[in-house]
C-alpha cells in the first residue's frame, strides 16, 4: 500500500503516485495540511489576502510549494521568539517624559508653597453668561 502524496485529501488530487518528487503545485486540502492548518483556516487566510500567495488552477485554488515555503519563513523571521533582533524583552527601553500630576484646570492642583492640594474654585463662584434676546 503506498503512502499518500502532499497533493491533498480529495478525489482525484488523491491519485496514487509511484514518483519521489513532490508536486510543485498543492490545492487547498494540500497547502492546508503542509501548513499545518485547517483548511477554513486556508480559506480565511486567501479572503483576507494575508495568506500564501495562491491561484486558480482549472477552476481550484492552487498554491506553489515554493511560495509556501517563503510564506512559512517570512512567519519565522518576523516572530520574536526566533528573530533575537526582535526579541522584545531584550530591547533597551526609551525614556519616557515626565508626567504631570494633573492638567492644568481640572480636578485639584498642587499649591507650590505648601505642596499640598488647592482648592479648586466651586461652581457657584463662576460667573455665568445669559443671553441676550434681540
Amino acid at each position: 500500500m503506498s503512502s499518500p502524496t502532499l497533493a491533498g485529501a480529495r478525489g482525484a488530487s488523491m491519485a496514487k503516485s509511484t514518483s519521489t518528487v513532490p508536486p510543485a503545485v498543492l490545492d487547498i486540502y494540500g497547502a492546508a495540511a503542509y501548513l499545518g492548518r485547517t483548511v477554513k483556516a486556508m480559506r480565511r487566510l486567501r479572503e483576507r489576502r494575508v495568506g500564501p500567495p495562491s491561484f486558480l488552477n482549472f477552476g481550484r485554488v492552487s498554491y506553489r510549494v515554493e511560495e509556501l515555503d517563503r510564506h512559512l519563513a517570512a512567519n519565522e523571521a518576523a516572530d520574536s521568539r526566533t528573530a533575537p533582533a526582535r526579541y522584545p524583552t531584550k530591547r533597551a527601553s526609551a525614556s519616557r517624559p515626565a508626567r504631570s500630576k494633573a492638567p492644568s484646570g481640572v480636578g485639584i492642583q498642587n499649591d507650590d508653597a505648601t505642596g499640598g492640594p488647592a482648592p479648586v474654585a466651586s461652581v457657584e463662584s463662576v460667573p455665568t453668561v445669559t443671553p441676550v434676546m434681540k
